[in-house]
């Protein structure tokens, strides 16, 4: 097993701004993916863009009672970004009508404090 080298791989934790319903946090947080989506860079240099929304209860509450871990995440969703290569990522985020949607974002969304980001080397152990 090997990593991929054929593209990377951003990561971004994202933790709701406080005062946002699940709901409402999901909603605002489609509407921006949807932004995103349509600009003419992102096009251009993704291969995927990705949003995963955190499950509160429920399964949730079930999975870390059989890992035997607390509940201690504030994270309120995990964004992914593919490229082929570090560059057509960097120009992909440093877009100035992705800064703009960004910077609206962090005024109704999301805390830019609490928004982690990094790149990543990644390999898919299953897929189906």
């Amino acid at each position: 097993m090997s990593l991929r080298k054929d593209r990377i791989r951003l990561v971004g934790l994202i933790h709701s701004l406080d005062g946002l319903s699940q709901e409402e946090f999901q909603s605002r947080m489609m509407n921006l993916v949807g932004s995103i989506k349509e600009l003419p860079v992102m096009q251009k240099n993704l291969l995927k863009y990705e949003i995963a929304f955190r499950v509160t209860g429920g399964t949730d509450t079930t999975l870390l009672g059989v890992l035997a871990l607390s509940p201690n995440t504030q994270y309120s969703a995990v964004v992914t970004a593919e490229a082929v290569n570090k560059e057509n990522l960097l120009e992909a985020m440093e877009d100035s009508s992705f800064l703009k949607l960004m910077d609206g974002a962090y005024a109704d969304i999301m805390r830019r404090e609490n928004f982690e980001v990094f790149t990543t080397e990644f390999h898919t152990a299953i897929e189906k």
